[in-house]
């Protein structure tokens, strides 16, 4: 997460020197922290969707996200849902850009949580993977 000049200045984030990367690093991380703690700080809210509500908010704007919410709940939508939800509403009033960014970093996500699935499946697969032949000193000729 890279972080412009403007949310950096925000009280909450006070880093400067965000031209180099681990501080701005740094102060991306101390961003999506403040847009949790006072944007989407809400217990009917899903751990999972305040991610994206979050990566939203870093896309667009938090005070726009916020917006976008409340026309979700008067259009008969969940606010508290992003997928099928606040992001309708996002894409008509917005355009696709958040969409694409949230969807984006959720499928990488989704992608990186299953290939660890794998790599521990395959890792406690491993003793009977290979056949006993494989294992032993003896050698088969055929």
């Amino acid at each position: 997460v890279q972080l412009s000049p403007p949310p950096a200045r925000v009280r909450a984030i006070n880093i400067s020197n965000i031209y180099e990367k681990e501080p701005n690093i740094h102060a991306g991380l101390k961003y999506m922290h403040y847009l949790k703690k006072y944007f989407f700080n809400d217990e009917a809210i899903s751990e999972n969707d305040i991610i994206y509500f979050c990566l939203a908010a870093y896309n667009a704007g938090p005070g726009n996200i916020r917006k976008m919410r409340r026309i979700a709940k008067e259009k008969g939508y969940d606010p508290n849902v992003w997928f099928g939800n606040v992001e309708v509403v996002t894409r008509q009033y917005i355009g696709m850009e958040p969409i694409r960014y949230v969807t984006n970093i959720n499928r990488y996500f989704i992608a990186y949580k299953l290939l660890e699935r794998l790599n521990k499946r395959r890792s406690e697969l491993e003793p009977y993977l290979h056949p006993p032949y494989k294992r032993s000193a003896i050698k088969l000729y055929y």
